[in-house]
């Protein structure tokens, strides 16, 4: 029997109490916490329907919440303007010019608070017992009746452009009314409200609207032409003094004894500028000043400007256009149009030393037809092309001016047989010198020039001073039978002009944007093209050529002018290029079908355009000299 164990023995453990049951909470504890936890829930719900409400109308807000944002977000109108400062032309998509508040006399905000909101100063943006008024209102007449009514809150409206009384806009205006309030100050509020807000007759902004009602910017708006802009807000067009004039002299009134009562304006002020007569300027012309040339500046930005800017940013476009120069060119072409018979015109004018673009015509009538040949067009070159030829074979050696040429027939191989080219007067010498052959434009020797210099020097040289299109990889190239524009041929002209040195033509020269910062200009490189010294012997030639030659009639009294007429088979192109120390002119005459043209020629319908442009453009300089002394 084993003995018992020394180590006691431990007691059963006791048994665990039972848990108490919880004693469950009376009814009304229970509706109490069931309320607490739906408050809660409810409250976080409505925390984060605001914050994607807060959201959702943040993304629909116009970036307009400082005054840069603004002058970046909203369509301003650009400017074209000629070198002398004349407007010639506004590209917009609304009417509407920006003009900052410190530039307005200081009667005209006055009057806009005293009108529309007269505790504007004191409000954040909103009015709470307006808004209250307007929303009992609503409810009872079960529609959006009634808006908003602080300045704020109209020019949040004014932002979106539609007068729909829907929900959602009301929330728009709100909400961004108080952004603007929190993130503006009172004078800038003032600043964009007095630019956005719709004037009347298609007038966005009150420098428009100045200029459009009296002639003049809103800086030198008196105070009965202030008041008056203020008077015809509530109503634009109802109330328009062109509309109305009773209607807006009546309100006008009411203005200024509002501004007396906020103590702005004393009441003598009040009643002189109430009798005063409000005289309205003529509605004023859309300026639309050298068509063609503007037409040019627009297919250039185009190129270089993001789509929709040139409308929309307010730019200041400084072109290189002369007044003068481009009255001169319209007049003589109006001139030649009776001698023209279904033909058309196209121009260009130019500076050879800076290659500013003078002028510019692209056609008879531009309201007929748009399509600007000028600078659209391209067309043979007819003989206006034998310069390069000759200028490449100088450059080269193989020619001087005095140099025997050879005149006689000549059959060459062509694609379709025999080629047998002729000048456009049968006859003459077997040979001629290069200046007598130039002279008297004929064919025969230009081709066997061009035979003796090689293809790939003349179109080389072509290229060098300008001429940027395809050269015919043949003989008929001694003949012009490659296409150019009427802008390109000026300015290879132009390098010989300029002694030699090329430089692309420039329409603009400067692109400025709202705050005067330069956006664009043309291209100003120069490079060295040809010789000083051939530049020289070609212009020489080319004088001669005016003297002695076809281009006769481009003579003008007293200047020394170089040029070469040209004329296609059929007389389809008639042309003269010719230049003087301070200036070239391309003349084109021929018809848009290529059809031909019975008895014209350059010298006898280009030249004497180009003689009539110059002896106007000298005239009229000689008159604005003797003007400005």
């Amino acid at each position: 029997m084993a003995a018992p164990s020394r180590r006691a023995r431990a007691p059963a453990p006791a048994p665990a109490p039972k848990p108490a049951r919880p004693r469950r909470r009376s009814l009304p504890a229970r509706v109490v916490i069931g309320l607490a936890k739906a408050g809660l829930g409810l409250a976080l719900l409505l925390v984060l329907a605001f914050f994607v409400l807060d959201r959702y109308l943040e993304a629909q807000l116009p970036d307009v919440l400082s005054l840069s944002g603004y002058r970046r977000s909203i369509a301003k109108t650009s400017r074209l303007y000629a070198d002398d400062g004349t407007e010639l032309r506004a590209f917009r998509t609304e009417r509407r010019t920006l003009v900052p508040l410190s530039s307005l006399p200081p009667y005209l905000p006055a009057a806009l608070v005293a009108s529309e909101d007269r505790t504007f100063y004191s409000h954040e943006g909103l009015d709470y017992l307006g808004m209250v008024r307007a929303m009992i209102r609503n409810v009872r007449e079960g529609a959006m009746k009634e808006g908003a009514s602080t300045l704020t809150q109209q020019l949040a409206r004014a932002f979106y452009l539609t007068a729909d009384k829907t929900l959602e806009r009301k929330l728009l205006e709100v909400f961004l009314a108080r952004k603007l309030d929190r993130h503006l100050t009172k004078e800038e509020i003032l600043e964009l409200y007095l630019n956005q807000v719709y004037f009347g007759d298609g007038r966005w902004g009150v420098e428009e609207a100045a200029r459009d009602y009296f002639g003049h910017g809103a800086a030198e708006l008196t105070l009965g032409e202030a008041t008056a802009l203020v008077a015809l807000l509530p109503s634009p067009e109802r109330l328009s003094p062109r509309a109305d004039l009773a209607a807006c002299l009546a309100r006008r009134e009411r203005v200024l004894g509002l501004m007396v009562e906020t103590g702005d304006l004393s009441a003598k002020a009040a009643r002189a500028a109430a009798k005063a007569p409000l005289a309205l300027a003529p509605p004023p012309a859309e300026p639309d000043g050298a068509p063609w040339f503007t037409d040019a500046v627009r297919r250039r930005l185009a190129g270089v400007l993001v789509p929709g800017q040139l409308e929309h940013d307010g730019l200041a476009v400084h072109t290189t256009l002369d007044p003068r120069a481009q009255a001169a060119l319209d007049a003589a072409v109006a001139a030649a149009a009776p001698e023209l018979g279904g033909s058309e015109v196209a121009a260009v004018v130019l500076a050879p030393r800076s290659r500013h673009v003078l002028a510019l015509v692209g056609g008879r009538d531009r309201a007929t037809s748009a399509y600007n040949r000028a600078v659209q067009a391209r067309r043979q070159s007819g003989s206006t092309f034998k310069p390069f030829i000759y200028a490449a074979a100088l450059e080269a050696g193989l020619v001087s001016p005095d140099s025997v040429v050879s005149n006689a027939p000549i059959s060459l191989a062509g694609a379709h047989g025999r080629w047998r080219p002729h000048n456009a007067h049968r006859g003459g010498p077997d040979e001629v010198t290069v200046e007598d052959a130039l002279i008297d434009s004929l064919n025969l020797p230009a081709i066997r020039t061009l035979q003796t210099t090689g293809l790939g020097r003349v179109t080389d040289l072509a290229r060098r001073v300008g001429l940027r299109s395809a050269v015919p990889a043949d003989l008929t190239a001694a003949l012009g039978s490659g296409s150019v524009s009427v802008m390109e041929l000026a300015n290879a002209y132009a390098t010989f002009a300029a002694g030699g040195v090329y430089a692309e033509p420039v329409l603009v020269a400067r692109v400025e944007d709202i705050d005067g910062r330069l956006v664009y200009h043309d291209p100003t490189e120069t490079t060295r093209a040809v010789s000083a010294e051939l530049a020289g012997q070609v212009t020489a030639l080319l004088r001669e050529v005016v003297q002695e030659g076809t281009a006769r009639r481009a003579r003008v009294s007293g200047e020394a002018i170089a040029g070469k007429t040209g004329t296609t088979n059929d007389a389809r192109d008639c042309w003269f290029v010719g230049y003087t120390a301070d200036l070239v002119a391309a003349v084109w005459v021929g018809r848009d079908d290529g059809g031909p043209q019975p008895g014209l020629t350059g010298g006898k319908v280009a030249a004497p355009i180009f003689a009539d442009f110059l002896a106007r453009y000298r005239e009229a300089g000689r008159a604005q000299a003797a003007s400005a002394r």
